[in-house]
């Protein structure tokens, strides 16, 4: 049984080949997992589509400064 206050507890291996070395373009291009907590089930899709998870009563606040 995992340990869920162990670190060691989340080590996986990762392939070289799945670690993005660049930045995609457009930005908005950029893979998402979602995972549905009510359903259990886990859905892939891309940043552009966030807003489709999201509540209607949520309020995002972006944050541009340099």
């Amino acid at each position: 049984m995992l340990d869920p206050l162990k670190t060691s507890s989340y080590d996986y291996d990762l392939p070289k080949e799945f670690i993005a070395t660049h930045p995609v373009s457009p930005a908005d291009s950029a893979r998402l997992l979602v995972y549905n907590r009510a359903t259990n089930t886990i859905t892939h899709t891309t940043f552009k589509n966030l807003i489709d998870f999201l509540p209607q009563n949520l309020s995002v606040f972006l944050n541009d400064t340099k």
